[in-house]
């Protein structure tokens, strides 16, 4: 997969430009602040319909304008797409594939795939649950258009759900809980099954690459789950459902006394683990940084063994968080595989080919 062309108006800091790209290696520079991060999450709300930085789509907008465009030419084996995505104050958002107004997300995600790894992704180790649900989440939506449906029916169930439990102080709920258990719990089972079917490839791809920038830790990722993963390993989406509410049915009292769904695939968690021993708690910040990375180069690969072809890679200021060895390691496994973006305050480490670019204060020069 190729982004060959990008336009954008009125983004960050950016006022108007169209940049051509280069099909393998892009190197984006320029000092801090000026916009080269800014570049890359255009690139990536093309994909993710969100941004990366986690910023709401009225912050993106320009300062003193009342909207924001952008537009990329995306190529893979089979097929050419021009997509568009727009944001204005007055009409909210406006999606387009080919010219053809597309109104949900699921209509959006899985044509132009792409993989961030910035500094901040070290909180997919770091830090709680929800941030490595998060990254598990943005991985599947694009790979598989279904799972975006059922995160979205999901929370709809659980936000009615959990509207219902706050009033369970002054009413008798049993019945109206039951019909919102049944629902929530079909959508929970084949959640969870899809996320275990990602993990079981995921983790070996993983633990490969990790081996390499690693001098050979072993890296192992286990789904937290209402049951633990060895269990759940064998069971049909069904059969997860029917555990789901046999789980909600143990928790009515404290869900009822705190008002909250406990349970289910808004609370899960990814273990990691280098040498049988957490990450999370006990591994140093390089070796968090190498996990991180680890997964997101898994990431490229999976989606290659799934659709034959690799995403797009960016890279946002990770250059000047490796040594040396890590650097030439990273590149060696993506050369001649995924189109690469890399952003940086300077070249040092070493290329063969490509793009370069020069940004200052939201202006491209080549």
């Amino acid at each position: 997969m190729r982004l060959t062309r990008l336009r954008i108006d009125n983004f960050r800091n950016y006022e108007q430009e169209e940049i051509f790209w280069d099909d393998a290696m892009n190197i984006i520079c320029g000092m801090n602040a000026q916009g080269k991060s800014n570049l890359l999450e255009a690139i990536s709300y093309l994909s993710l319909a969100s941004s990366f930085r986690q910023s709401a789509d009225l912050e993106l907008i320009g300062w003193g304008k009342d909207f924001f465009y952008l537009e990329g030419d995306v190529e893979d084996r089979q097929k050419k797409l021009t997509i568009a995505a727009a944001y204005d104050k007055q009409k909210g958002r406006r999606w387009k594939i080919n010219g053809t107004q597309k109104h949900k997300l699921h209509e959006i995600l899985g044509y132009f795939h792409t993989v961030v790894f910035s500094p901040e992704d070290l909180d997919i180790v770091k830090s709680g649950p929800q941030s490595r649900r998060r990254q598990l989440n943005r991985q599947m939506v694009q790979l598989y258009p279904e799972y975006c449906s059922l995160l979205v029916g999901y929370n709809q169930v659980l936000k009615q759900r959990n509207t219902l439990l706050k009033s369970a102080w002054n009413r008798d709920i049993k019945n109206e809980l039951l019909a919102w258990d049944t629902q929530l719990a079909a959508l929970a089972g084949r959640i969870i099954r899809m996320r275990l079917d990602t993990i079981s490839l995921l983790s070996p791809l993983a633990q490969n690459t990790h081996a390499q920038l690693s001098n050979k830790e072993k890296l192992t990722m286990e789904y937290q789950s209402l049951l633990p993963q060895k269990e759940m390993e064998p069971m049909t989406a069904q059969e997860i459902s029917i555990a789901f509410q046999k789980k909600l049915q143990s928790l009515r009292e404290a869900e009822s006394a705190r008002g909250m769904t406990l349970a289910g695939p808004h609370r899960d968690d990814l273990l990691l683990q280098i040498n049988s021993v957490s990450a999370r708690n006990f591994a140093s910040q390089g070796q968090q940084r190498t996990v991180a990375l680890s997964w997101k180069l898994a990431e490229l690969e999976l989606a290659y063994a799934k659709r034959g072809e690799y995403p797009v890679l960016l890279l946002d200021d990770v250059m000047s968080e490796l040594d040396m060895t890590r650097r030439e390691q990273l590149l060696f496994l993506v050369r001649d595989k995924a189109q690469t973006f890399i952003t940086a305050t300077d070249i040092n480490f070493s290329l063969n080919g490509g793009k370069k670019i020069i940004i200052s204060s939201g202006k491209i020069s080549s």
